[in-house]
């Protein structure tokens, strides 16, 4: 116990209140200090999102060009036995 209080106390014996009373309010109070910091965190993700939201492109988005070569559709098409475009009837 009594090397707790070393790093409160010089070599001449004098105590270093500020330190001591630094390390007891955070002590005291660290759930909350990490509730705000949890708080802060989300409300910084909040805002990042909607900032993405409503800076939307009024543009049309270009889709990429398809490949002939699509080998998952191929591979349906082979396993199927139909070398055509495939259709369904809803």
């Amino acid at each position: 116990m009594s090397e707790y209080f070393d790093k409160y106390v010089d070599d001449k014996g004098s105590w270093d209140h500020d330190l001591w009373n630094m390390h007891r309010i955070v002590t005291d109070n660290l759930p909350n200090i990490l509730q705000s910091v949890y708080r802060q965190g989300m409300s910084d993700g909040q805002r990042t999102i909607v900032e993405k939201a409503a800076n939307i492109d009024p543009q049309m988005p270009q889709s990429p060009a398809q490949s002939q070569d699509n080998s998952l559709a191929q591979q349906v098409l082979d396993a199927l036995g139909r070398q055509s475009t495939l259709t369904f009837k809803i």
